[in-house]
């Protein structure tokens, strides 16, 4: 068993994270569990009741989160392009090629998101080794292979967020930080559910077994799915 720190089982003890309470009661303590002396994120894990079968076919999409989630992303622009527009450019953290195949090949991972252009998409597709377990490997489904670097900017800097399910078919991502009030985590957390059941072709009831918020570090909190499976249906 996994030895915890004294100020972690402080905060479990405080609160009692198994009690049958409000969505938004927990999504309001949750804040308080955190341990790190940072601000930390708020994550969500979501267990589904998709077969071994099935966990073949991994659940990925995007979902727009009507509330910032976090900092801004580091973006990396991988084109060969030589006219893009100064303004547009200045966008983007970092904007090349080679330089930057070869510093990824080489262990460079100072970015959290990564577009390119259509053109270069056989170039970079040596870097799917080592971007696609990162699910960092720029893909047309989700928009992330694109010469409307305007469009995929104001996507992303606007609340866009790409997910993808493990092999469990579960799915482990944010929903906010602990910034957020607890109207805007459920808010995420329904935008986040309404986009991940779109993805699965399920219906809600049949799709989600188990759901935990919890800080980056810290405690989990369930969620108890019969009052959100109602929130969805009425939102």
């Amino acid at each position: 068993m996994k030895k915890r720190s004294k100020k972690y089982n402080q905060i479990k003890n405080k609160i009692d994270t198994n009690t049958n309470i409000s969505i938004l009661e927990s999504l309001d303590k949750v804040k308080e569990l955190s341990t790190s002396n940072f601000k930390g994120s708020i994550e969500v894990h979501i267990s589904t009741k998709i077969s071994k079968k099935e966990n073949k076919q991994i659940l990925r999409g995007s979902v727009y989160y009507k509330n910032k989630v976090g900092k801004n992303k580091k973006i990396l622009l991988l084109t060969d392009q030589k006219d893009i527009k100064p303004e547009t450019k200045k966008e983007f953290n970092y904007v090349g090629l080679d330089l930057y195949i070869k510093k990824i090949q080489e262990g460079w991972d100072d970015f959290d998101l990564v577009i390119a252009s259509p053109s270069v998409m056989p170039k970079i597709a040596i870097l799917g080794k080592i971007l696609g377990p990162k699910s960092l490997m720029p893909n047309p489904k989700l928009g992330t292979v694109t010469d409307d670097l305007e469009d995929i900017i104001k996507k992303y800097k606007g609340g866009k967020f790409d997910f993808k399910s493990d092999s469990n078919g579960t799915l482990h991502t944010i929903i906010g930080n602990i910034e957020n009030t607890k109207e805007e985590l459920l808010e995420n957390l329904i935008d986040l559910l309404k986009s991940f059941i779109s993805v699965s072709g399920k219906s809600a009831s049949i799709l989600l077994k188990t759901i935990y918020v919890c800080p980056t570090m810290g405690p989990s909190i369930k969620i108890h799915n019969d009052e959100l499976i109602k929130l969805l249906i009425n939102s």
